[in-house]
Protein backbone atom coordinates (compact mmCIF):
# COMPACT_ATOMS: atom_id res chain seq x y z
CA UNK A 1 0.00 0.00 0.00
CA UNK A 2 1.38 3.17 -0.90
CA UNK A 3 1.56 5.96 1.87
CA UNK A 4 -1.75 7.74 0.73
CA UNK A 5 -3.38 4.68 0.39
CA UNK A 6 -2.97 3.69 4.42
CA UNK A 7 -3.87 7.02 5.32
CA UNK A 8 -7.11 7.01 3.38
CA UNK A 9 -7.48 3.17 5.07
CA UNK A 10 -6.88 4.87 8.47
CA UNK A 11 -9.11 7.74 7.99
CA UNK A 12 -11.49 5.79 6.95
CA UNK A 13 -11.24 3.72 9.75
CA UNK A 14 -11.34 6.32 11.78
CA UNK A 15 -14.41 7.87 10.71
CA UNK A 16 -16.10 4.33 10.65
CA UNK A 17 -14.78 4.44 15.09
CA UNK A 18 -16.74 7.83 15.17
CA UNK A 19 -19.64 6.29 13.95
CA UNK A 20 -19.26 3.39 15.81
CA UNK A 21 -18.92 5.20 18.81
CA UNK A 22 -22.22 7.65 18.54
CA UNK A 23 -24.57 4.48 17.88
CA UNK A 24 -22.84 2.84 20.92
CA UNK A 25 -23.66 6.09 23.15
CA UNK A 26 -27.13 6.35 21.55
CA UNK A 27 -27.81 2.69 21.67
CA UNK A 28 -26.77 2.75 25.68
CA UNK A 29 -28.94 5.77 26.57
CA UNK A 30 -32.03 3.91 24.79
CA UNK A 31 -31.18 0.26 26.12
CA UNK A 32 -30.77 2.03 29.65
CA UNK A 33 -34.10 3.83 29.08
CA UNK A 34 -36.07 0.39 28.54
CA UNK A 35 -34.37 -1.73 31.06
CA UNK A 36 -35.56 0.52 33.42
CA UNK A 37 -39.07 1.42 32.21
CA UNK A 38 -41.50 -0.89 35.25
CA UNK A 39 -44.13 -0.17 32.55
CA UNK A 40 -42.37 -2.87 30.43
CA UNK A 41 -42.93 -6.58 31.99
CA UNK A 42 -39.67 -7.51 34.07
CA UNK A 43 -39.19 -10.70 31.87
CA UNK A 44 -39.12 -8.80 28.97
CA UNK A 45 -36.54 -6.19 30.37
CA UNK A 46 -34.66 -9.21 32.05
CA UNK A 47 -34.33 -10.61 28.64
CA UNK A 48 -32.93 -7.75 26.67
CA UNK A 49 -30.55 -6.85 29.60
CA UNK A 50 -29.12 -10.69 29.26
CA UNK A 51 -29.39 -10.43 25.56
CA UNK A 52 -27.23 -6.42 25.13
CA UNK A 53 -23.47 -6.87 24.71
CA UNK A 54 -21.32 -5.48 27.41
CA UNK A 55 -21.00 -2.12 25.91
CA UNK A 56 -24.34 -1.28 26.78
CA UNK A 57 -24.07 -2.04 30.26
CA UNK A 58 -21.77 -1.14 33.25
CA UNK A 59 -19.22 -3.44 34.97
CA UNK A 60 -17.24 -2.46 37.68
CA UNK A 61 -14.14 -2.99 39.84
CA UNK A 62 -16.13 -2.28 43.26
CA UNK A 63 -17.94 -4.25 45.27
CA UNK A 64 -21.76 -3.93 44.55
CA UNK A 65 -24.22 -3.65 47.37
CA UNK A 66 -28.13 -4.78 46.67
CA UNK A 67 -31.37 -4.21 49.29
CA UNK A 68 -32.68 -7.27 48.07
CA UNK A 69 -29.93 -9.93 48.63
CA UNK A 70 -29.27 -8.09 51.99
CA UNK A 71 -33.16 -9.05 52.98
CA UNK A 72 -32.60 -12.66 51.49
CA UNK A 73 -29.40 -13.43 53.25
CA UNK A 74 -30.64 -11.95 56.68
CA UNK A 75 -27.92 -9.27 57.01
CA UNK A 76 -24.99 -8.00 54.52
CA UNK A 77 -23.99 -10.34 51.60
CA UNK A 78 -20.95 -12.01 52.36
CA UNK A 79 -20.05 -12.91 48.63
CA UNK A 80 -17.72 -15.96 49.56
CA UNK A 81 -20.12 -17.55 52.10
CA UNK A 82 -23.42 -16.99 50.46
CA UNK A 83 -22.45 -17.37 46.91
CA UNK A 84 -19.28 -18.87 47.02
CA UNK A 85 -17.23 -16.38 45.30
CA UNK A 86 -13.60 -15.58 45.98
CA UNK A 87 -11.78 -12.57 46.37
CA UNK A 88 -11.02 -10.84 43.25
CA UNK A 89 -13.71 -13.08 41.29
CA UNK A 90 -15.66 -11.01 38.77
CA UNK A 91 -19.44 -11.62 40.02
CA UNK A 92 -21.82 -11.95 36.26
CA UNK A 93 -24.57 -10.63 37.72
CA UNK A 94 -26.95 -12.37 34.92
CA UNK A 95 -24.88 -16.09 35.91
CA UNK A 96 -25.26 -15.64 39.50
CA UNK A 97 -29.37 -14.94 39.03
CA UNK A 98 -29.19 -18.08 36.60
CA UNK A 99 -27.79 -20.07 38.91
CA UNK A 100 -30.33 -19.00 41.63
CA UNK A 101 -33.08 -19.44 39.53
CA UNK A 102 -31.74 -23.14 38.73
CA UNK A 103 -31.51 -23.67 42.26
CA UNK A 104 -34.80 -22.58 43.03
CA UNK A 105 -36.59 -25.18 39.96
CA UNK A 106 -34.75 -28.05 41.37
CA UNK A 107 -35.27 -27.49 44.73
CA UNK A 108 -31.26 -26.86 45.34
CA UNK A 109 -31.07 -25.65 49.00
CA UNK A 110 -27.88 -27.20 49.58
CA UNK A 111 -26.16 -25.04 46.77
CA UNK A 112 -24.80 -22.71 49.49
CA UNK A 113 -27.03 -19.47 48.14
CA UNK A 114 -28.78 -17.90 50.26
CA UNK A 115 -31.74 -20.09 51.41
CA UNK A 116 -34.41 -17.38 51.71
CA UNK A 117 -34.58 -16.99 48.04
CA UNK A 118 -36.43 -20.66 48.44
CA UNK A 119 -38.62 -18.88 51.01
CA UNK A 120 -39.56 -15.85 49.01
CA UNK A 121 -38.77 -16.16 45.43
CA UNK A 122 -39.80 -12.57 45.17
CA UNK A 123 -37.23 -11.27 46.19
CA UNK A 124 -35.20 -12.29 43.03
CA UNK A 125 -37.23 -10.33 41.11
CA UNK A 126 -36.73 -7.26 43.64
CA UNK A 127 -32.70 -8.28 42.92
CA UNK A 128 -33.07 -8.07 38.99
CA UNK A 129 -35.10 -4.76 39.37
CA UNK A 130 -31.66 -3.87 41.02
CA UNK A 131 -29.65 -4.73 38.61
CA UNK A 132 -31.72 -3.49 36.16
CA UNK A 133 -31.69 -0.09 38.02
CA UNK A 134 -28.14 -0.13 38.10
CA UNK A 135 -27.36 -1.45 35.00
CA UNK A 136 -24.90 -3.65 35.76
CA UNK A 137 -23.42 -6.93 34.71
CA UNK A 138 -20.73 -7.44 36.76
CA UNK A 139 -18.44 -6.33 39.46
CA UNK A 140 -15.09 -7.46 41.29
CA UNK A 141 -15.65 -8.83 44.80
CA UNK A 142 -12.19 -7.47 46.22
CA UNK A 143 -12.97 -7.01 49.98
Amino acid sequence: MSTAEVKASIDSLNEFIDQFQEAVKLAREKFILVIKDKSIPLGERWELFKKAPTELKNNGSWIESFKALNEACGGEVSWYDDFCKERHETVHLVDLVSDVEWCIENDQVDRGYCKAFFDKPELLDKFKEEILEKNIESFEYDW
